[in-house]
């Protein structure tokens, strides 16, 4: 009986270990890829989320979108925690290389305190073996935590591009709610700054201070948005007309 020869030392194939990621190199246009897909998705209003949210993960890769959870993972408590064994189902993601709680985003609440009307700093840390990568750069337990901003491309375990990693694109929310029936639009951050812009233009001045005028709530009228802007600023003309006779009355008393 003739038996297997044995194996010359350090011959035997060493296996590779679950915690160690296999290198990989992303090309240019694939990164750019990726970067267009967040781009335009951070473009987008978010549409449907939970009442309270923040800000929401949209998934982009198949990993992802494969998921329960559906393609958006609404964020509206202070502090989330995704991982293998965490208790919401909602940020459960089961496999053997996402650790037990891989990461955390969460809001920074003293400065929500501090301010409660502007925006909180949001904040990504991560807890995990493997690491966590935000725009390709990756992040380990030993990190400083990570400010997220709008579009930005968050993946675990693996590298965005990477055909077994979740990745995800970082989403805020800004809610403008209506008093009339109490419901919230979702717009774009530009819109926001774009609207204060047109609010600045329609302050008008006067001798106790300036005084504005909000087209934002304009009274319940047939009239279409067109018109009624038109009006306002009808309004601002012959109100700054006013004043500036008020003015040369008040000169005239005085001499």
């Amino acid at each position: 009986m003739l038996l297997p020869a044995p194996l010359a030392p350090n011959t035997a194939p060493n296996k590779q270990p679950s915690s160690v990621l296999p290198p990989s190199k992303p090309s240019l246009a694939c990164r750019d890829k990726l970067r267009a897909v967040a781009h335009k998705l951070a473009e987008q209003p978010v549409h449907g989320t939970e009442p309270g949210a923040w800000g929401v993960l949209t998934a982009i890769s198949e990993k992802a979108r494969l998921l329960p959870q559906g393609t958006d993972i609404p964020l509206c408590a202070d502090e989330h925690c995704f991982g293998r064994t965490v208790h919401d189902h909602r940020f459960r993601i089961s496999d053997i290389l996402v650790s037990s709680c891989h990461c955390k985003i969460y809001m920074d609440t003293v400065l929500k305190e501090l301010n409660p009307n502007g925006p909180s700093p949001i904040f990504l840390k991560d807890t995990s073996t493997n690491g966590t990568y935000i725009n390709w750069k990756r992040f380990r337990k030993s990190s400083a935590p990570a400010k997220l901003t709008q579009g930005d491309i968050i993946s675990f375990p693996y590298v965005a591009h990477d055909e077994a990693s979740y990745t995800f694109v970082y989403r805020e929310v800004t809610e403008i709610h209506s008093e009339e029936n109490g419901t919230a639009t979702k717009r774009k951050f530009g819109e926001v700054g774009s609207e204060n812009k047109m609010l600045e233009d329609t302050m008008v001045g006067s001798a106790d201070g300036p005084v504005s005028l909000d087209v934002r709530r304009p009274q319940k009228t047939r009239k279409g948005p067109k018109e009624q802007l038109a009006s306002h600023f009808a309004m601002i003309k012959e109100l700054r007309t006013e004043i500036k006779l008020a003015h040369v009355r008040h000169e005239k008393a005085e001499v």
